[in-house]
């Protein structure tokens, strides 16, 4: 009887531990006030590159222009969840040395004024939960779910 229990609860941890991880986003803490995501991998930096640019395209993304000789990218603007009427676009370059690339990413948002035309700012960790450069720099978080990396750091540039 015991052992039956045992294997009950054993196999419900189990069940229970697999529902948790499944669809389970990174849960990221970064600074506050940062503006740029650095993360690191053993590959080439022109493969992780346009990998990454293939992985936006896949949350909705256009790609504005890419440059594989300077390894860089951008998006085209697309909208994303603000208080008002909010677009952004992300950058990314990638570096190789050595074995271990890295790709740097950084995000500008515009929000529509009231009175026409468009506020340009950058997405960071900055100010309260509702603020929209948070929300914009949550965006470029989000992108990351379900994107292959070893590392990945915080900068304020």
């Amino acid at each position: 009887m015991k052992t039956n229990i045992k294997i009950t609860v054993i196999l419900f941890l189990l069940l229970f531990s697999s529902v948790l991880s499944f669809g389970q986003t990174h849960n990221f803490q970064p600074p506050k006030k940062t503006n740029t995501i650095v993360l690191k991998q053993k590959c080439n930096a022109t493969d992780f590159l346009v990998e990454y640019a293939k992985h936006l395209q896949d949350f909705g993304f256009a790609i504005e222009k890419i440059d594989k000789d300077l390894l860089n990218f951008s998006t085209e603007f697309k909208s994303y969840k603000a208080s008002g009427v909010g677009v952004i676009k992300i950058l990314a370059f990638a570096r190789q040395k050595g074995e271990e690339c890295t790709l740097v990413i950084r995000g500008n948002i515009e929000l529509s004024n009231p009175y026409g035309g468009q506020v340009p700012m950058e997405a960071c960790n900055c100010g309260m939960i509702g603020d929209n450069r948070k929300k914009g720099f949550n965006e470029i978080l989000n992108t990351l779910t379900n994107f292959n990396y070893d590392s990945i750091e915080f900068e304020t540039k």
